[in-house]
Order: C-alpha cells, then structure tokens, then sequence
C-alpha cells in the first residue's frame, strides 16, 4: 500500500540524514552509527517499535544485494512495545450533546456542519474520506454510503440512516453552494471549494466550545476522535 511504501520511506530519509551528516557510505556502517542513529533520533518506545523493523529490513537488503560487507541488521535489536496512556474518548454524553448543538444551528453553515457530524457519527471514517464524499457515493436507492479508502484504497459501505440522509438533504437544499463541483460539503461563501480535513477539523473545536465540553488536558479532540469513539 502506498502507506507503507511511504512509512518506509521516511524511516530511511532520518537514517540517511544521520549517515550524511556523519559523512558515511552505507558501505562502511558500523554498529556505533545505528547507535548513534537512534540516540540523535530521541524516539519514544512507541517510534521506536515502528523504526526498528523498517531499519533492520533495509540493512539486510544492503547485505543480500552487496551493498555492505557485514549484515548489519541483526544490530538493531527488536523491541518490546511499551503502551502508551489510552487514546481520549468522547463519552456518549458528550456526544450527544456535540449534536445537540450543531442540530440547532440552522444557518448555512451550521446545516453542513450538521450533515458531516452526522455521517461522522454513522460511519466512524477519516476526516480525508469524508472530505472526499461526492454525490455518487451516495447510494439513495440501497440507502447506503459506499466509498474507497483514500489511505487503503479498500472500498467501504455503511448504511445510511433516515436521519444522516436528511441531514444531507437539509443541507443540499437549503444551505450548500450552487455549484458544479461534484463534492457533497463545500465552503461557505465567500470561500471556495470543497471541505479539507482541516476545516473539519476546526468545525468539531467550535462545536466542543458551543457544547461547554472542557478540552483541557485533552489533546486531539478532532474527528479522528469522534472516530474513535462510535
């Protein structure tokens, strides 16, 4: 998936920056310099867990296709993964009452921000996907919403509740842009366009300050945690 490809990629461009820094050739890798890699990286056990078996994988490629003489990847010892604190929730009172808020909210904007919170709730899917939404994935017949990955590239159906599709609806008749763009939530006027994952973003910080849901101490409380929390 592209998504490992570019995993990988990032992991070998820190490890090449350290190399280039310490003017070394792959050729001439020593123990100390993966050593070294990884105490200027400062990575957290979690990272850490991630790194490590990227690392290893391509020093043993170096070593089968000749690049170095010694097969450096038994080095980068494997480690246990230490779990972080648990990720933040929304409660389901919480919830509801971030619904509540954008529910009464009949201008323009509050209809679309209605709409995405609702096919948030019912779909649990990424902010990206959901920006990405056109009116062909919306299945009105099978009352279904079906739609590809944008980080998978794996398709998904979801059903689509009465209450989701009106709010789209609501929101397509009364409040959304007339415009050819093929994209179901757009900018509000004067801006122009369709949603970004960022804009949604600050929809969901508006509705935890309209709803008097406390975010201190709590980091992240966008849509990737409404996410992970239906």
């Amino acid at each position: 998936a592209n998504v490992t490809v570019y995993d990988y990629g990032n992991v070998l461009r820190r490890f090449a920056r350290t190399l280039c820094a310490y003017n070394t050739e792959p050729a001439k890798l020593t123990p100390g310099m993966i050593a070294v890699f990884f105490r200027e990286q400062r990575m957290h056990a979690g990272m850490r867990y991630v790194v490590a078996p990227r690392l290893r994988q391509w020093l043993r490629y170096l070593y089968i296709t000749g690049y170095c003489q010694a097969d450096m990847s038994v080095m980068v010892l494997p480690c246990g993964y230490v779990p972080r604190s648990p990720p933040d929730r929304f409660s389901k009172d919480e919830l509801g009452r971030i619904t509540e808020v954008a529910r009464k909210d009949r201008s323009p904007s509050g209809l679309r921000n209605y709409a995405m919170l609702m096919v948030l709730l019912c779909t649990g899917m990424r902010s990206s996907d959901l920006c990405s939404l056109t009116w062909d994935n919306i299945d009105w017949d099978g009352e279904q919403i079906v739609f590809v990955t944008r980080k998978t590239g794996v398709q998904m159906r979801f059903d689509l509740p009465g209450a989701v599709g009106n709010a789209i609806l609501d929101y397509k008749d009364f409040a959304r842009p007339s415009c050819d763009d093929p994209h179901i939530f757009m900018n509000c006027p004067p801006y122009k366009g369709p949603v970004t994952p960022s804009t949604l973003y600050r929809v969901i910080k508006d509705l935890l300050h309209m709803a008097s849901i406390s975010t201190l101490g709590r980091k992240g409380l966008g849509p990737h945690k409404i996410r992970a929390s239906v």
